[in-house]
């Protein structure tokens, strides 16, 4: 599945575009006026997937990505600092 998330200045580029696939999250930050890739990353589970996240926006839109995937039946490890 694939989704994009138009958040704006809360955002660094504007726009996060999100691909899932079976085990995998494929994130990436484009520029809101020429959709341009600014940044480009995969992820296989949670917690690197958040960190992403909360670098490049808020908690808040990084928690409706997580839901997301969550939604789309992706299957990502979670893992812990412990």
């Amino acid at each position: 599945m694939n989704k994009d998330f138009h958040i704006g200045e809360s955002c660094q580029g504007g726009t996060l575009s999100v691909s899932t696939g079976f085990m995998a999250v494929k994130v990436e930050v484009k520029h809101y006026k020429t959709q341009n890739v600014i940044k480009s990353v995969a992820f296989s589970d949670t917690m690197a997937l958040m960190m992403f996240l909360t670098d490049v926006t808020t908690a808040f839109y990084a928690d409706k990505v997580k839901d997301f995937v969550k939604k789309s039946g992706v299957e990502l490890r979670e893992t812990s600092l412990w």
